[in-house]
């Protein structure tokens, strides 16, 4: 399975967005060292931060709610 960061770095690269333009586009709620580190691995983003970045990239971050096997 996919983890978020492949997710977003995929989109990022399939829009031709470097670290630098999400970063202009996300500002002034993630910078883009930030943003930097995450692409890298070196540092993660969560809550709003992460959602900004998904905005921009026109990804939807939501919860999914898993069904318990009954029986």
């Amino acid at each position: 399975m996919e983890s978020f960061r492949d997710i977003i770095i995929r989109e990022a690269q399939r829009q031709s967005l470097s670290c630098y333009a999400i970063g202009k586009l996300t500002q002034p709620i993630v910078r883009m060292r930030a943003i930097q580190k995450y692409f890298a691995g070196d540092a993660d983003l969560s809550g709003e931060r992460l959602q900004a970045v998904c905005r921009v990239l026109g990804l939807e971050l939501r919860v999914k709610r898993s069904v318990r096997n009954r029986g």
